[in-house]
């Protein structure tokens, strides 16, 4: 299974993301931001995002599903 699924699961991700986080998560996963820029670029459309950017980032280690 797809470690960000598990993450997302985990965390309670709303089944659509705002366009612009989605592409900030995309871009974390991948490696190409730091985690505190997912987490500052995450929340910005909708700061109920914040949470869920820190549970994520918190959970989501290099490709590993951390407790």
């Amino acid at each position: 299974m797809d470690t960000t699924v598990v993450v997302q699961a985990l965390c309670e991700f709303p089944e659509r993301l705002h366009p612009a986080s989605q592409f900030f998560l995309d871009s974390y996963v991948a490696g190409h931001i730091t985690r505190m820029e997912f987490v500052r670029y995450f929340s910005l459309p909708n700061s109920d995002y914040l949470a869920l950017a820190y549970c994520f980032a918190e959970r989501f280690v290099g490709g590993f599903v951390g407790t």
